[in-house]
């Protein structure tokens, strides 16, 4: 079937979201590690990195939910500095900072302005994105990203995170295709690449990072290393 409709992951497909998120959490480690020179940046960044996982996989399990992000981000710096044997007063501040940081580094990858100017031409564009909504929405905001991206599909708002079927289900309907009619784009081999498969939407894994690495059993349809090449492989399939 032709091609109808490219669902976009956001984080690290579309926004360089995994170096803004790094180097807040170290500035921001930098700057607790001031207030308490018995800690290294290093060992509250380790520290900070298992709390944010561990709470956001309780999230994406639904077991723990949080009204806003701030809520999630001071939580996870109290049960930081929890961790190291420091007292939580220091989470609220820390959280503030890290979002600041992270806020002002936001950015798309250089080729993602010119090509979604060009695909919006012929295809039906749609984000399908994990993550709370106010989240979501302020990067959204923060790049513009609706210029090109109107049809917006975010776990937080919708009540189903990637790699479940209905989160993607949600994406076709906006879209109007049907899953042979659409092309999944994403970095997360578990999250955009299984979830999609599983529905029969063809799947391009956008590995910008070497820290990303196949899964065995787990065959995208394309892999790339950014999506300059994208109208080109598009062309092929249709």
């Amino acid at each position: 079937m032709p091609i109808r409709a490219l669902l976009f992951d956001l984080d690290d497909t579309l926004l360089e979201t995994y170096p803004a998120h790094r180097a807040a959490i170290r500035a921001t480690c930098e700057r607790a590690a001031e207030k308490h020179p018995g800690r290294t940046p290093e060992e509250l960044q380790r520290a900070f990195l298992r709390a944010y996982h561990d709470l956001e996989a309780k999230v994406e399990a639904g077991t723990l939910q949080f009204a806003t992000v701030m809520l999630f981000r001071t939580r996870a710096w109290e049960e930081t500095l929890a961790s190291v044997d420091l007292p939580p007063e220091l989470a609220q501040d820390l959280a503030t900072l890290y979002r600041d940081e992270r806020a002002r580094r936001y950015r798309l990858y250089p080729e993602v302005g010119d090509l979604l100017e060009q695909l919006a031409s012929r295809y039906c564009l749609v984000l399908v994105t994990n993550g709370p909504g106010d989240l979501q929405r302020e990067k959204i905001a923060a790049v513009q990203l609706e210029r090109w991206i109107e049809r917006i599909v975010i776990s937080g708002e919708v009540g189903s995170w990637k790699p479940h079927p209905a989160i993607f289900q949600r994406a076709l309907e906006m879209a109007g295709a049907a899953p042979d009619e659409a092309v999944m784009l994403g970095d997360s081999l578990e999250r955009d690449i299984r979830g999609a498969r599983g529905l029969g939407i063809r799947t391009v894994w956008v590995r910008r990072y070497e820290h990303l690495k196949p899964v065995s059993g787990l065959q995208p349809d394309r892999t790339v290393r950014d999506l300059r090449g994208l109208p080109e492989l598009l062309a092929d399939w249709d």
